[in-house]
């Protein structure tokens, strides 16, 4: 399972907020695979909630990249538009009709939690002093 845990924590509300609702998505996307009827079409449906939240969060973090001048923001960005790309393909996965739906489910969830996890404690602390420096809490 794909939990937050408090090291995640970028000290900015609305960001951890957004982060927090992110891994319960990826967390719930995961445990599809426990069910015994899993069809290509379910998982869809759950996926495309899961890419739909990711880039809902990501715009919002380049929105205050924007409105802060933040230095970090193209590199930032660039890294945010490969998990755009990754998303779209894994998506793009399940409409091959022989696909197992349970490897499916588990090779989306795990790539999305490992991603944002990694994210949050390398690229995301980057920002941290913009944002609070900017106001934000």
């Amino acid at each position: 399972m794909f939990e937050w845990k408090e090291e995640y924590s970028v000290n900015v509300k609305e960001i951890d907020d957004q982060h927090k609702h992110f891994f319960e998505i990826i967390s719930n996307v995961y445990t599809l695979k426990e069910q015994p009827s899993l069809t290509l079409e379910d998982l869809r449906g759950s996926v495309e909630e899961l890419r739909d939240y990711a880039l809902f969060h990501l715009s919002t973090e380049e929105f205050y990249f924007d409105k802060f001048n933040f230095d970090g923001a193209a590199e930032h960005v660039e890294v945010h538009n490969a998990f755009r790309r990754r998303i779209g393909d894994l998506i793009g996965t399940i409409e091959d009709k022989g696909a197992d739906p349970k490897i499916l489910v588990e090779s989306i969830a795990r790539f999305c939690g490992e991603w944002l996890a990694n994210h949050i404690l390398e690229m995301d602390r980057l920002y941290i002093d913009c944002f609070v420096k900017n106001g934000m809490k």
